[in-house]
C-alpha cells in the first residue's frame, strides 16, 4: 500500500459541538501536503488527535496500517515527528539537550543519550544554520530561532512522517522560504510531510497536495494548483483574499 497515513470518518468535540465531524483523508508515502482553514476550524485538533495526544470519539486513525489506538506513544513516536505551534513555549532548556531528545524513541528505559547522538545533533545543527544557537537556552533566541529548533528536533527524531503544526508562524519571509525548501529536501528523501498553515502561497510555492478544512470537516483536497481557486479562496477567506496568475504560478493577495 502506498498510504502512509489514513484517517476516516473521525469524531472529536471538546463540548456538545463536534471540532471534527465525519473528517477522512489518506496521505501518501513520500509527499507533502498543506492543511489550510481558518482559525477554530480544527487544523490543530486534527494533529493532536492524530499523534494521540486528544482521543477521537469514533473513526479510526491508522499509521502504516496501524491503528493508533493499539501502538503505544513509544511507538507511534518512532513513526511520527511532530513540530507544534511553539507560540506558548517556554524552556531555559540549553538547545543542545533539546534537540537530542529527539532521540528518546530510539532510547531503552533509564538510558541517556550516546556520543553518536550528540553527533547527530551537531550534524543537523550545521546542516539546517542553527549550529550557533547550540549552547544558548531556548528562552534566549527569538520566536523564528525558536521555531527552527523545533523542526530540527523533529528532523533528528528521523522518522517516515513529519507533522508540522504552523511551521512558518513566527519566521520573517526568507526563513519561510528556508523552510519551505526544507520540506522540499525532505521529500526528495523520502519522507511524507503535513503541514497546517495560514498561507495559500506556502501550499502554491510548494505545488504540494492540498487538504481544506472548515468546521472539522475536509471541504476539498488534491494538487494545490486545482483545489485553490477563486471560489475556495472566497469560501475560506471571503473577498478580502484574491487569486491571480504570475508568471504561469497562481498567488493569493489581498484585494
Amino acid at each position: 500500500m502506498n498510504s502512509i497515513l489514513k484517517v476516516s470518518n473521525i469524531f472529536f468535540s471538546y463540548n456538545k459541538a463536534p471540532l471534527l465531524s465525519n473528517c477522512s483523508f489518506e496521505l501518501n508515502r513520500n509527499s507533502i501536503t498543506a492543511l489550510l482553514g481558518c482559525n477554530g476550524h480544527g487544523k490543530t485538533t486534527l494533529m493532536n488527535c492524530i499523534m494521540k495526544y486528544l482521543n477521537i470519539s469514533s473513526g479510526c486513525i491508522k499509521i502504516d496500517n496501524y491503528d493508533i489506538a493499539n501502538i503505544s506513544i513509544k511507538e507511534l513516536s518512532q513513526k511520527i515527528s511532530y513540530v507544534p505551534q511553539i507560540n506558548e513555549y517556554s524552556s531555559s532548556c540549553v538547545i543542545r539537550d533539546f534537540l537530542v531528545e529527539g532521540r528518546t524513541p530510539y532510547l531503552s528505559a533509564f538510558t541517556i543519550p550516546s556520543q553518536k547522538d550528540y553527533e547527530l545533533v551537531d550534524i543537523a545543527a550545521k546542516s539546517y544554520g542553527i549550529y550557533k544557537l547550540l549552547d544558548k537556552k531556548l528562552d534566549e533566541v527569538s520566536g523564528g530561532e525558536k521555531q527552527l529548533v523545533f523542526i530540527v528536533r523533529a528532523l533528528i527524531q528521523n522518522t517516515p512522517f513529519i507533522m508540522m503544526d504552523e511551521p512558518m508562524s513566527a519566521l520573517d519571509l526568507s526563513n519561510q522560504k528556508h523552510v519551505l525548501n526544507i520540506l522540499e529536501e525532505l521529500k526528495k528523501e523520502g519522507k511524507t510531510i503535513l503541514f497546517s498553515t495560514h498561507n495559500p502561497n506556502h501550499a502554491l510555492f510548494l505545488n504540494c497536495n492540498c487538504l481544506v478544512l472548515k468546521n472539522g470537516l475536509i471541504l476539498r483536497e488534491g494538487p494545490a494548483s486545482t483545489v485553490l481557486d477563486q471560489d475556495i479562496i472566497k469560501e475560506l477567506y471571503g473577498d478580502s483574499i484574491g487569486i491571480t496568475n504570475l508568471n504561469n504560478k497562481k498567488i493569493c493577495y489581498f484585494n
